[in-house]
């Protein structure tokens, strides 16, 4: 029973992810994509990980403040969900077309959040917020009845979360 209800939750999961990726505009804007480490240049090399498996480097050079800063361009033709890797941790950004994204952390703290400014920096620090709430390993072990009553739940609160934030446009509709 374990095994089954970890496939539904995977399968209801990946419907949901690919549902999300509806029609968009024909053409394509130029988004740019700023990164700076506050502490200074490291060795460890940001990594944009785009929607359709591609991978940017970005590549970061000391700016006039110390900082190491780096920046891409992307071309998107709808607002779109981009992984920001860093060492061994990623956070997620939302990239609308033209938008310009600029994203801070210090190097040894990336895994505890980042600072986002510019375009959608409402919507980017939402993402990064951790306030969605998900099943865990040990829900697993409730009945199947008890875990779909769960899931549901915790739908719903996410929902809510989402509604109360009073975002516009795309990525209300992609987040669902």
């Amino acid at each position: 029973i374990v095994d089954m209800m970890r496939r539904l939750f995977l399968a209801v999961i990946s419907v949901l992810l690919i549902a999300g990726f509806g029609s968009c505009s024909s053409k394509k804007a130029e988004s740019v994509i700023a990164i700076k480490v506050t502490d200074g240049v490291t060795k460890d090399v940001p990594v944009l990980y785009m929607p359709d498996g591609s991978q940017i480097s970005v590549a970061l050079s000391q700016d006039a403040a110390g900082a190491a800063a780096g920046t891409a361009a992307i071309n998107v033709d709808c607002g779109t969900y981009v992984r920001l890797g860093y060492k061994y941790t990623s956070r997620l950004l939302w990239v609308a077309p033209g938008a310009e994204v600029n994203v801070s952390f210090e190097s040894e703290k990336f895994y505890r959040g980042i600072d986002v400014a510019g375009t959608d920096a409402d919507i980017n620090g939402f993402l990064n917020s951790n306030v969605y709430k998900y099943a865990t390993i040990d829900d697993c072990q409730l009945g199947e009845q008890e875990y779909i009553a769960l899931a549901q739940s915790l739908l719903e609160r996410n929902l809510g979360l989402l509604a109360d934030q009073g975002f516009s446009g795309g990525f209300v509709e992609k987040e669902k």
